[in-house]
């Protein structure tokens, strides 16, 4: 939401079908998705959604894999460290 003409940019750049409106669905996503967690209405649903969303983000994101060697460590933490937080 603080900046979603960057977020577009990315989504752009990796090629991702409506960047605009993919965009204002994640983050409408993760919006919508922590205040049912915090408030603790459907929060199940909420909690697997996230968890969804934070796994195709990172695979799309932080594809160490496929990094230039100078990129590879940092990428592969960032997708550690987002995978980790999954649990």
């Amino acid at each position: 939401w603080l900046d979603l003409s960057a977020v577009n940019r990315l989504l752009a750049d990796r090629n991702v079908p409506l960047p605009e409106a993919t965009a204002v669905a994640a983050a409408t996503l993760e919006l919508v998705g922590a205040l049912l967690v915090i408030v603790g209405w459907r929060a199940r649903e909420a909690a697997w959604a996230l968890i969804a969303f934070t796994v195709v983000a990172t695979l799309l994101f932080h594809a160490f894999w496929s990094a230039p060697p100078a990129e590879f460590d940092a990428q592969r933490i960032e997708a550690l460290k987002n995978l980790g937080l999954v649990g």
